[in-house]
């Protein structure tokens, strides 16, 4: 099961909570129940494939994890182009994150495929 982080799952509560409201006083009633059901089977399918939260990376940069919350409410929300860049910006700074913590220097000039290149070759997580 995906662990959502407390933050976020304010927000998710928040989004519902204010979509609920919006449907019992009357405003947007057509289509509502389509958006929570879309919205829920988006939810279901982050649990079943179990998605890893790299929450050890957050620790170290927070800015990745902002950028992560708003792939993840972006997913959420039906705008799968808009989060796919945001989750790909995310693991490129991982990547250079764990490149420079095992390698003892910055990464030059490396794009994202030679440091996901690199982990593969060091057997690296950077959920760690």
């Amino acid at each position: 099961m995906v662990s959502i982080p407390e933050d976020t799952e304010s927000f998710l509560f928040g989004t519902l909570l204010g979509g609920f409201f919006g449907y019992f006083l009357g405003y947007n009633k057509q289509g509502w129940n389509e958006v929570i059901k879309k919205f829920e089977e988006r939810i279901t399918h982050l649990k079943y494939y179990k998605v890893i939260v790299p929450f050890g990376f957050f620790q170290k940069d927070s800015n990745a994890q902002i950028i992560y919350r708003e792939s993840l409410n972006a997913h959420l929300l039906g705008l799968p182009n808009a989060s796919l860049p945001l989750v790909i910006r995310v693991l490129e700074l991982a990547l250079k994150e764990k490149y420079k913590e095992v390698e003892k220097e910055v990464p030059s000039k490396w794009e994202l495929f030679d440091l996901i290149d690199w982990s593969e070759k060091h057997n690296l997580s950077v959920c760690q």
